[in-house]
């Protein structure tokens, strides 16, 4: 027969590991859960200002939001892969997801619409996939170059509307040979992410009106890493779970190299401000 020793261990093992292993496995239900609150309010927000003018608050910006992955064409990124493997849900709602709003290579129309909305601000992202397809010891320069001139074509669009801009670095976006080498969990991609960064400064910084150099970090770590839901999309089964959330774990070391990464270029962006004598540029991250 097992000691009690023995079954008082098993009992607090199973007491540390089951509820935070329900947890995690209950997220995409809480986030579904969330979502349709969401709506709910503001379907109810939408009829009670019916026909009202509601006034705003001086300085206050409304303004629509996007991310590369939602909308950008021509883009194989980790979610492009993610959805060919039949993880995005509506991948199946469109008939050729795969084109996206093809902001890319008509931006146009979208931001047409931006517009016509009373937009004050846009924001976009600089997709770090498309700009870095391989490594950076693998990439020619002519060929960031020439992305990176693009992306300052469609900001160039967005002033010509009258709208400002505000750009996104990183959108939940890791691009697959990131991924590959151990993405955020290792120090490498703090370096990576870094140059990415300051390429994208040195291109279109004088364009950018407001900078959100990481969206939603908390988010991405836990889903990602700790859930498995988002790409790449391992299951980490339940032990790798707790491990994932408890101090010093994944979840910690993720967004540590995140926060890192956000406070080297947050000095890079401020110290050429200095030296070209330009307005600081406001930085920050997009808490969700």
């Amino acid at each position: 027969m097992p000691s009690t020793r023995a079954c008082c261990g098993c009992f607090v093992l199973l007491a540390l590991l089951v509820p935070p292993g329900l947890l995690l496995l209950s997220l995409p239900l809480q986030l579904e859960l969330l979502r349709s609150q969401d709506s709910s309010f503001l379907t109810r927000w939408r009829k009670s200002i019916d026909g009202k003018d509601v006034p705003l608050p001086d300085g206050m910006l409304v303004g629509i939001a996007t991310a590369p992955a939602h909308v950008e064409d021509n883009l194989n990124d980790a979610w492009l892969s993610f959805a060919k493997a039949g993880k995005v849900a509506a991948w199946h709602n469109y008939p050729a997801p795969e084109d996206r709003l093809q902001f890319w290579s008509r931006p146009e129309e979208e931001l047409d619409l931006a517009q016509e909305s009373g937009s004050d601000v846009l924001r976009l992202g600089i997709d770090w996939a498309r700009t870095f397809p391989k490594a950076p010891e693998h990439m020619n320069q002519t060929y960031i170059d020439g992305v990176l001139g693009r992306y300052r074509e469609i900001l160039e669009m967005v002033k010509a509307r009258g709208m400002k801009v505000m750009v996104t670095l990183f959108h939940h976006s890791l691009p697959e040979w990131s991924a590959d080498l151990g993405g955020w969990t290792v120090k490498r991609t703090i370096d990576d992410f870094v140059q990415f960064g300051t390429l994208v400064m040195e291109s279109m910084g004088d364009l950018v009106d407001y900078w959100t150099v990481l969206n939603e970090p908390h988010v991405y770590a836990m889903l990602t890493h700790c859930a498995g839901v988002w790409p790449p999309g391992i299951d980490p089964g339940p032990i790798s779970m707790v491990e994932c959330i408890a101090p010093g774990g994944t979840y910690e070391t993720v967004l540590r190299n995140m926060a890192d990464a956000h406070g080297q270029l947050y000095k890079i962006y401020i110290q050429d401000s200095l030296r070209k004598g330009t307005a600081r540029p406001a930085i920050g991250v997009a808490h969700h």
